[in-house]
């Protein structure tokens, strides 16, 4: 079985951290696009060890906090098995190295221990991808409630996928200790999410600003690109659609498909993303974006993680089987 450590090392490998870090050898594609804002690395950007000491101590938090995603670290801190401590000080390593600053992973870590390499540390961890994708929205808000941009969060994202097939397990393991109504965090259980964020006027921000974030993002925005063209959908249909999908997944008064407040029919999620040729990277993306916009617009951490959850159930239906890159990045720009 993989040590706690190993899986922290898995998490940090979610967001690229491991592809210049965990494994044995640097990924320096990933590393060049992550810290490329000019001549300036993300390191220096954003303040340096007190910057990066923070985003870890919050992403570790959330992580040992999470009723899906603790089970898989329950051995931390106990006797024979790594310290809370010690993770987080591979950690650091691992985000000094990726955002461009001194330091190199493998390597030491700032309390003089050995971090090792990310391939061993894997095997029998046993993690479904519907934790991978949980905890990449989960990242997404840690990120930006730390104050990381949105074009460096999307540099980040942008090497997530790369480092999927080595961290979700071929034969994966549902270990969630979470109990129905335990990603509500409001005192009445029976509240719906739709209800407790104020309705109609919450779900339009979200949509909104989302919708800005997928059309102005150089990795996602070319699978969009007929939005808005003669005959398809305009911005406003699909903002509608998707407000209508929002509001039902939040508990609110609405069926997805169905009518939507346009007085338009919105089609199933199958049947509207066929052709569009999406890979499962540019839906990863995606899920850390969102992570983002929910956190920014009011959501908690206990209700992101309800969200992520219905979220990750419509990937089988968005990611094409035969997907195509079409991404529109140039080097540097952040996707």
């Amino acid at each position: 079985m993989g040590s706690p450590r190993s899986l922290l090392c898995a998490w940090a490998g979610m967001v690229a951290l491991a592809s210049v870090g965990c494994s044995s050898s640097s990924n320096n594609t990933a590393k060049d696009a992550a810290t490329e804002t000019g001549s300036q690395s993300l390191y220096d950007k954003y303040g340096g060890a007190p910057t990066v000491k923070k985003v870890v101590d919050d992403a570790v938090t959330g992580l040992l906090a999470d009723c899906q995603v603790a089970p898989y670290l329950a051995s931390i801190g106990t006797p024979n098995h790594d310290s809370v401590d010690r993770l987080k000080g591979c950690l650091r390593l691992q985000f000094t190295a990726l955002m461009g600053g001194p330091a190199k992973y493998p390597g030491k870590s700032d309390n003089g221990e050995m971090c090792v390499d990310m391939k061993t540390i894997h095997t029998g961890l046993q993690i479904p991808g519907t934790v991978f994708d949980k905890f990449v929205m989960d990242l997404g808000g840690v990120l930006k409630t730390d104050g990381v941009s949105d074009d460096d969060i999307a540099t980040i994202a942008g090497a997530v996928a790369g480092t999927k097939a080595d961290i979700v397990s071929p034969s994966p393991v549902d270990k969630t200790a979470c109990d129905a109504g335990a990603g509500d965090s409001s005192s009445d259980a029976t509240q719906s999410l739709f209800d407790k964020y104020g309705g109609a006027p919450t779900v339009k921000k979200v949509v909104d600003d989302a919708v800005t974030g997928l059309l102005a993002d150089c990795q996602v925005a070319p699978y969009l690109a007929s939005v808005g063209t003669p005959n398809h959908d305009s911005v406003d249909r699909l903002k509608s659609c998707l407000r209508l999908q929002f509001t039902a997944l939040m508990g609110g008064p609405a069926t997805y498909p169905g009518t939507n407040d346009n007085g338009e029919m919105c089609v199933d999620m199958k049947t509207i993303h066929t052709g569009l040729q999406i890979p499962g990277t540019v839906f990863d993306k995606f899920v850390m974006d969102l992570g983002g916009v929910l956190k920014t617009d009011g959501v908690s951490d206990d209700d992101i993680t309800t969200i992520a959850g219905a979220v990750a159930g419509t990937k089988t239906d968005i990611v094409s089987p035969t997907p195509v890159d079409k991404t529109a990045c140039d080097a540097g720009t952040g996707g």
